[in-house]
């Protein structure tokens, strides 16, 4: 674990300094990335990894794919699932604030499905622009890599991008100046391709 943890770290290092993001830039984004290990300390994904590689993968699609060069973007996907995973919310939302600043810890805030929340993929409809490519990211990342071990699941979360996501990535498309539709039109092609039935 220790092994896969320092890789995605100096991942995560190589893909910002390729982008041009400054060296404080990339301290910030190495706090954050050591922040969420410790959140996700007990949690692994389907595949065996710590869950941590999860949102800093996610963060290469939005920098790499995309071509971001927004620190506050990359921090926001690196923290996005630490309130809604980790075992004490509020706390944790304060912890967020006082390292990175309000807009970091408001946007982790919102990408967060509450307890029991059932509507929750309605509120991208309305979502800032940031936001609704930064769950468009995470969700293409889940879709590229499913959970062999529940194919069940896996089936639903297809069908519930068709359903839920690809709508929002239509909507994002119109929201955008032309220059700039390439990025949506990029996530809507991938997450049409891998959210297609299985025949």
């Amino acid at each position: 674990m220790e092994t896969i943890l320092e890789d995605c770290r100096t991942s995560l290092v190589a893909a910002l300094r390729h982008r041009g993001f400054l060296e404080r830039e990339i301290e910030d984004a190495l706090r954050a990335f050591e922040y969420s290990s410790r959140v996700h300390a007990r949690q692994t994904r389907a595949n065996g990894k710590p869950y941590v590689t999860h949102p800093v993968e996610v963060a290469f699609i939005y920098i790499g794919e995309l071509e971001f060069t927004d620190i506050q973007g990359v921090l926001i996907l690196i923290l996005h699932d630490t309130i809604e995973d980790g075992d004490n919310p509020d706390e944790i939302f304060l912890e967020i604030q006082r390292m990175f600043g309000n807009e970091v810890a408001q946007s982790v805030v919102f990408l967060s499905k509450k307890p029991g929340e059932h509507a929750y993929l309605r509120r991208f409809r309305y979502a800032r622009i940031r936001e609704q490519f930064m769950k468009l990211c995470d969700r293409l990342h889940n879709m590229r890599n499913p959970n062999i071990r529940d194919l069940v699941r896996f089936e639903r979360k297809r069908e519930e991008t068709r359903r839920e996501i690809l709508p929002i990535a239509r909507q994002l498309i119109k929201r955008l100046p032309v220059v700039d539709r390439w990025r949506a039109e990029h996530l809507l092609r991938e997450l049409t391709e891998h959210s297609r039935a299985r025949r």
